[in-house]
């Protein structure tokens, strides 16, 4: 189950999360999923850092960082 930090964390994401699988999936040619986002960026900081996690798609990465 997830924690209340991480419901929220997921929701704040969403949009970013959508955005980036429209541009990966146009840029590779393929259709992209990520089905996981993990916070990279320390609280507090300005900048945000996240590692997407994608379902297999041929040889592509499992991760990208955006």
């Amino acid at each position: 189950m997830m924690t209340y930090h991480e419901n929220q964390e997921r929701e704040a994401f969403e949009p970013l999360r959508l955005k980036a699988e429209q541009l990966l999936s146009a840029a590779l040619d393929n259709k992209i999923h990520i089905n996981k986002v993990e916070c990279l960026t320390e609280k507090g900081r300005r900048n945000l850092l996240l590692r997407c996690f994608i379902n297999p798609v041929g040889d592509l990465p499992s991760s990208f960082i955006i």
